[in-house]
């Protein structure tokens, strides 16, 4: 007999009507995790006395791989998870129905011989604004500080990980494929590898035009934003446009934070009409990841030297090109605009 197809297209005809569907399915990982699943709490210097009042005792998530007790002598390659927004580390360990955990698939690789044995670190990022971008900022915590110099230190110590930037990767998705980037650009030295899986990039697209919504949700509350939170952290249930109210608070928090706005939040437009604060924008697009070199509040670093890949289909050289040579001056053109 012939090989059994892995699908079977499946037409139902009705008078005008036409359905057409598939017996197929994607496939479930049901092997359950043969490593050890190891959790530690870091007490973060980095992260006390954000204005979030956020814990900054965080737990990490260890994942040693299969094998790990047989050889103590053995060490291994250390692979850093960052969650997206809206996530931690420790849902990266769900089970998945037609798909698989994290650390399944980890086993899965390591079977197929398409990847060594690894320790996997999946920290625990989760703020009180829904998660974070893994950089400092005095509103959410010292985040790129945490990964770098306490995380990353911790990790070497208490585990059989090789020592050295060789041995080290960083990855993520969305908001963790943003921090992967960063670590990229501004901390390349420190990693072997780095992979951003639909890291946020293009800020005009992804922020820019949820700018409108998230100003008239908190018109509601006189643009209050301390207000819209309040309602919001006492609220039974989170709606989808809360939660994308929320999501740019966070951003301006983190990319823009302001010591005289409550919280240090506040939003890049006009509150009254909703158009767009050039100066406050700009700050914005410095974080941007896309390119966008005339936005840099400081003199852009060109001592990068290795290469991103990001899934929305931008792969870049890092350092390839230098910064226009006036970019100060696109900069001051740019917030007098």
């Amino acid at each position: 007999m012939g090989s059994r197809p892995r699908s079977l297209a499946l037409v139902l005809r009705w008078p005008r009507l036409a359905v057409i569907g598939s017996l197929g399915m994607p496939s479930h990982n049901f092997a359950r995790p043969r490593g050890q699943l190891v959790e530690i709490e870091i007490d973060s210097a980095a992260l006390r006395g954000n204005r979030l009042g956020d814990p900054h005792r965080r737990s990490v998530a260890v994942y040693l791989p299969p094998g790990y007790d047989r050889d103590p002598d053995e060490r291994f390659p250390l692979f850093v998870g960052l969650a997206a927004f809206g996530g931690s580390g420790f849902k990266l360990l769900n089970w998945q129905s037609f798909g698989e955990s994290l650390p399944q698939r980890i086993d899965r690789l390591i079977d197929e011989g398409k990847l060594g044995p690894i320790v996997l670190a999946l920290p625990d990022g989760f703020t009180r604004l829904g998660g974070n971008q893994w950089i400092d900022s005095p509103v959410m915590g010292n985040w790129e500080g945490f990964v770098l110099d306490e995380l990353i230190p911790t990790l070497e110590q208490r585990f059989r990980v090789r020592k050295g930037p060789g041995s080290r990767a960083v990855f993520g998705h969305s908001s963790g494929g943003y921090g992967a980037l960063i670590h990229a650009m501004r901390h390349g030295d420190q990693w072997g590898a780095i992979a951003s899986h639909s890291g946020d990039v293009g800020f005009e697209l992804v922020y820019g035009r949820t700018l409108p919504a998230a100003n008239a949700a908190l018109e509601a509350f006189g643009h209050d934003v301390e207000q819209f939170l309040s309602r919001l952290w006492s609220a039974d249930k989170l709606r989808g446009h809360e939660f994308d109210t929320l999501t740019l608070l966070a951003m301006a928090a983190t990319y823009a934070p302001e010591d005289a706005m409550p919280l240090g939040i506040r939003l890049p437009v006009d509150p009254e009409t909703c158009a767009r604060d050039p100066a406050r924008w700009a700050r914005w697009l410095a974080q941007d990841e896309d390119g966008t070199w005339w936005a840099y509040e400081a003199e852009p670093n060109q001592q990068h030297n290795g290469w991103y890949e990001n899934e929305v289909g931008r792969i870049q050289r890092i350092g390839n090109t230098a910064p226009p040579t006036n970019w100060r001056a696109m900069l001051i053109r740019h917030a007098g605009d």
